[in-house]
């Protein structure tokens, strides 16, 4: 009875120290809906896209972000990416947009 009253206890601290940790917060992305017109003459975008993998030859592989579109609030097309910055690099491409 001593060692399930024990186990019992560890488990109730256990679960109210998991609870007390903060929650993770990620920021939202685009424009701040509550703030005004930006003054920055340009931003910059990277898109961690989905990793696909590429092989040539007997080359190892190795792997690349995947392609994506940029629409604006309209549905039209605003930028093609191919999100490689070299054949083999695998890091994504950072673009450049205007603010808005």
């Amino acid at each position: 009875m001593k060692i399930f009253n024990f186990l019992l206890g560890v488990g109730l601290v256990l679960t109210l120290v998991g609870c007390a940790s903060k929650p993770i917060v990620v920021a939202p992305v685009g424009p701040n809906p509550y703030g005004g017109e930006s003054t920055a003459s340009k931003g910059e975008l990277v898109v961690f896209s989905r990793l696909f993998g590429c092989t040539e030859g007997d080359n190892p592989t190795w792997y690349q972000h995947s392609d994506y579109r940029i629409y604006n609030l309209q549905g039209q097309l605003v930028k093609y990416v191919g999100n490689s910055i070299g054949r083999y690099e695998e890091v994504p491409l950072p673009v450049a947009l205007p603010p808005g």
